[in-house]
């Protein structure tokens, strides 16, 4: 349901289930994700923008629109 209306999967998917801003597939219920900054990622995409280190699990930083591993920061 949506604003009290029904949707299928299909039609919420495409129109309002987040999407990951890597790899902008959807997010679906069952799947880790995180969130940063009214962003959102599966779990595995949350990488350091300059190694491409997975990051999900470990302290990172943000250097304007880059997110950096400890090691690239």
């Amino acid at each position: 349901m949506v604003d009290s209306q029904p949707c299928c999967a299909k039609c919420y998917e495409d129109r309002h289930a987040k999407r990951c801003s890597l790899c902008q597939k959807v997010i679906i219920a069952d799947v880790e994700y995180l969130e940063f900054e009214d962003k959102y990622w599966h779990k595995e995409c949350f990488t350091c923008s300059n190694c491409q280190k997975g990051i999900a699990e470990e302290s990172f930083y943000q250097d304007g629109n880059l997110i950096l591993c400890k090691d690239c920061s």
